[in-house]
């Protein structure tokens, strides 16, 4: 155990305690203007895209995103927006 500075607490990627993925917490943990690529093999919902999940944190929390498929096929970028 150590003490930290607010700086280094920053850099750390946070997570509220229970159960939660990865992908969930770095979309928790997204500031307004980040953008993430989100590879299929990230993604294991099979029958639902990534919009799913976004509109459930749009209508439960203030935040907006958007989010563009590749034209690849390889996945999926995903921006906060507000």
């Amino acid at each position: 155990m150590k003490k930290i500075t607010r700086e280094e607490k920053e850099k750390m990627e946070l997570k509220p305690p229970g159960h939660m993925t990865h992908l969930r917490s770095m979309l928790i943990n997204m500031k307004v203007g980040d953008i993430i690529h989100l590879e299929k093999k990230d993604w294991k919902w099979k029958s639902k895209a990534p919009t799913a999940l976004l509109r459930r944190f749009e209508h439960r929390r203030s935040e907006r995103f958007t989010c563009l498929m590749l034209v690849s096929g390889d996945g999926w970028v995903v921006e906060r927006v507000k």
